[in-house]
């Protein structure tokens, strides 16, 4: 029979070492005890960590049964998981892990002709249709974009803030899958999670208008707005960030800096990115934010600029 599902698995504690075998295998081919998966590409970089930490040291081998290499998830011809099972041993490697104990691609070749045509259905599994699965991603794309374009239309801080407490957010389940265990292995041997976990973001003081429109489009709420004793502006979760990369594309004044791996000391706290003293402008009237010290807000500064080249250039003269 086919074993469970990787995510509520259970490794028997008598094994030497734990098995990950194809479901196309039969099961009296499948060392005793494997946990058999539908295909081999189908396993993501949580599950080889959540593995290494049940396996508790024993070594991890993942059967290659040499019939991968005309399969379409394969690339360069490679094991379908090579290039997880690589992403895998780096992370490991940064928290001290032995090699021996880091998940290992055998090469325990079997005939084609003992390949089983279908995959079997995992017990207990709940089934989704394929539509069903793009309808329900679809849905929430369609109210995180939205909520961008909504957002986008006004230039008003008010309108934003407000906002920003009832915002979808598209929930970062793999990465807040693979925060928590590159944790658990960092608290078991000593170590810190490595730096290049946590993203970077820098915004440029001189150049950033508090347009907010990095906050609007990311679809994880990974970057929020903040207001403290007059003086708001933008924080990130690094944790939350699934580097994306929109924040910095968006920016109209491209004051937005960011870094997919980060850099320097270890960042797990909030960081926060920008800072702007709300004031009242001396021309409109109107509440405003920045960080510059003047009078007027932007609107009113680009209006008066506007009409003084308009007179220089009607006649050329400057306007007092």
């Amino acid at each position: 029979m086919d074993g469970p599902s990787l995510n509520n698995l259970q490794i028997r504690s008598d094994n030497q070492y734990v098995c990950i075998d194809c479901c196309k295998v039969p099961p009296e081919l499948s060392p005793p005890g494997s946990l058999r998966v539908p295909c081999l590409g189908s396993i993501s970089l949580s599950d080889l960590l959540y593995l290494s930490i049940q396996a508790e040291g024993r070594p991890l081998l993942i059967l290659d049964r040499n019939w991968c290499s005309d399969c379409p998830a394969s690339k360069d011809g490679n094991n379908p998981v090579h290039s997880v099972l690589l992403e895998a041993k780096a992370w490991l490697s940064d928290l001290f892990v032995p090699q021996d104990e880091q998940p290992l691609l055998v090469l325990k070749p079997l005939p084609r002709h003992r390949r089983r045509n279908h995959i079997p259905k995992a017990r207990n599994e709940a089934g989704m249709s394929r539509r069903a699965f793009f309808d329900q991603l679809a849905g929430e794309a369609i109210m995180a974009v939205q909520f961008a374009v909504e957002q986008l239309s006004t230039q008003e801080f008010q309108e934003v803030s407000k906002a920003d407490s009832r915002r979808h957010s598209l929930r970062a389940t793999e990465r807040e899958r693979l925060y928590n265990l590159l944790n658990t292995i960092a608290t078991q041997r000593g170590q810190s999670i490595p730096a290049r976990f946590f993203p970077h973001a820098e915004i440029d003081a001189q150049s950033c208008r508090n347009h907010r429109h990095c906050v609007a489009l990311c679809p994880t709420k990974a970057l929020r707005t903040y207001e403290l004793e007059g003086v708001v502006g933008v924080d990130l979760d690094p944790v939350a960030c699934i580097a994306c990369g929109q924040c910095e594309h968006i920016c109209p004044e491209r004051a937005f800096k960011f870094f997919a791996a980060g850099i320097g000391v270890v960042s797990q706290a909030g960081k926060r990115l920008s800072q702007h003293r709300c004031r009242v402008c001396d021309c409109c009237g109107r509440e405003y934010c920045d960080n510059v010290d003047e009078p007027t807000c932007m609107r009113c500064r680009q209006s008066q600029k506007f009409v003084t080249e308009a007179y220089r250039t009607i006649f050329g003269a400057q306007l007092n």
